[in-house]
């Protein structure tokens, strides 16, 4: 056909060349180029059409056996006790890829895998033509979405069978086993494990109404966004495995798993020592616990003198105790009543400056002088206080345990974001563990689809 094309090319040119006399005889002929010229490339649409059909065909076919021939070795995998990372090493023998010619011996050595050398060549150029371990894992495992929400059951057969929790909707679940059928229900079910927390049991692929609750999908991967840390267990306080580069590929492996965080409860007031005010933390997170409410400070509520002995008649003044002021009572005695003049005087502590005397708590007239105080708090760790509710607010200075701390408001209760976490292994050097990130849109990991 490019012949045909270039022969009229040639003529047509040759005749616009001429300018002879008898140029218009020619007519007729340039016309008929012009047909033939219409003809073959009208032939050569033809011929690419026919072409990419058959390439498309072939592509399809070839498709088609390749998925078959690795349905038929995943299954034939499945059988053996070996896990995936087990069976990676033992065929490449250690090294970090696998020949064609030791896929097809481990190939052959599979129950019931029943290949051809044809098949397990289109396998090995699919996933190929270097089968390195994330190869490997696409070759032989096998994955599926979860489209509607359903049971993970305990066993095989749907009655009688304990649910340990539902899949829910997006979730990515690895079938370890199956497709069986249930029994009693007609139900295709397969074994396998939740990625994102590790959960096994036996989930339904569709139901006997022809409902789909499951479908096919790549074995996942991530890519590094920007550069980030690996740990070696899901936290952060937990040993760094290896720093992650921009751009590096992950294998996922578990995930993502949401961060179990508590509460922490703080509290904006004032240091009952120095009148210092700004934000403590009363409990963190983790459950430790820095303040507790008092159950031995009073605070002052009438001006009163504090006295050296219990006898008012006999005793000689301390100092002067302020409104507001916060007294720890000492001894661990009970209120004592004079009850020739009928009132109650404690033994205190003066928090601000540590002396110590006896108060009256209530005149004979009913005034009321000190009370058990509702909003003072007992310093139990060393902790700081801070300008602000952020815990990264600017530190105002230590409290030490034993300092008494005056809420000015109700305590609030805070919960920290939660972080998620994905267990994944990296493609450079096969290194395993944790990343831990704030959900966001600058979040250091996201999909990888090559």
């Amino acid at each position: 056909m490019v012949d045909a094309k270039a022969a009229v090319t040639k003529s047509t040119e040759a005749h616009e060349a001429y300018k002879g006399p008898t140029r218009n005889l020619l007519l007729e002929a340039r016309v008929e180029l012009t047909k033939l010229s219409g003809r073959a490339s009208q032939c050569e649409k033809k011929l690419k059409a026919s072409t990419e059909a058959v390439r498309t065909a072939h592509t399809a076919v070839v498709k088609a056996a390749t998925q078959q021939a690795r349905k038929a070795l995943q299954a034939a995998a499945r059988k053996l006790s070996s896990s995936f990372d087990q069976l990676f090493d033992e065929v490449s023998g250690g090294k970090d890829q696998i020949t064609q010619a030791g896929f097809s011996k481990f190939v052959k050595k599979l129950p019931d895998a029943a290949l051809t050398e044809e098949q397990v060549s289109l396998i090995f150029q699919e996933y190929g033509p270097d089968l390195k371990r994330s190869g490997f894992a696409k070759a032989l495992q096998e994955f599926f979405s979860c489209i509607k929400p359903t049971a993970i059951t305990e066993k095989l057969s749907i009655e009688g069978s304990a649910t340990l929790r539902k899949l829910e909707q997006g979730e990515v679940f690895e079938v370890l086993e199956g497709p069986s059928e249930d029994a009693a229900s007609k139900v295709s079910r397969v074994r396998g494990r939740a990625l994102k927390d590790g959960v096994t049991g036996w989930v339904s692929v569709r139901s006997n109404h022809g409902v789909t609750f499951l479908k096919p999908t790549e074995k996942p991967f991530l890519r590094v966004a920007k550069e980030t840390v690996m740990h070696k267990q899901f936290d952060t306080a937990s040993p760094e495995v290896t720093k992650l580069q921009q751009d590096e590929v992950l294998e996922f492996l578990e995930g993502p798993r949401e961060e179990a965080v508590g509460s922490e409860v703080i509290l904006k007031g004032s240091v009952s020592t120095d009148g210092a005010v700004g934000w403590i933390t009363l409990k963190d997170a983790k459950g430790t616990i820095f303040a507790s409410l008092s159950n031995s400070l009073y605070v002052c509520k009438s001006t009163i003198a504090m006295t050296d002995n219990f006898d008012i008649r006999a005793c000689k003044v301390v100092r002067k105790v302020d409104i507001g002021e916060a007294l720890e009572m000492i001894g661990g005695q009970s209120e004592k009543e004079d009850s020739k003049i009928e009132i109650k005087r404690l033994q205190f502590r003066a928090m601000r400056d540590g002396k110590e005397g006896w108060v009256t708590l209530k005149g004979n007239q009913g005034t009321v002088f000190a009370e058990a105080s509702k909003t003072h708090y007992i310093v139990a760790k060393d902790l700081d206080l801070r300008e602000g509710v952020a815990k990264d607010s600017t530190v105002i200075r230590q409290l030490k345990a034993g300092e008494a701390f005056e809420g000015k408001e109700e305590p609030q209760e805070e919960k920290p974001d939660a972080k998620l976490g994905v267990c994944t292994r990296a493609l450079s050097n096969s290194k395993q563990g944790w990343i831990l990130f704030t959900p966001c849109p600058n979040a250091p990991l996201l999909p990888h689809n090559g």
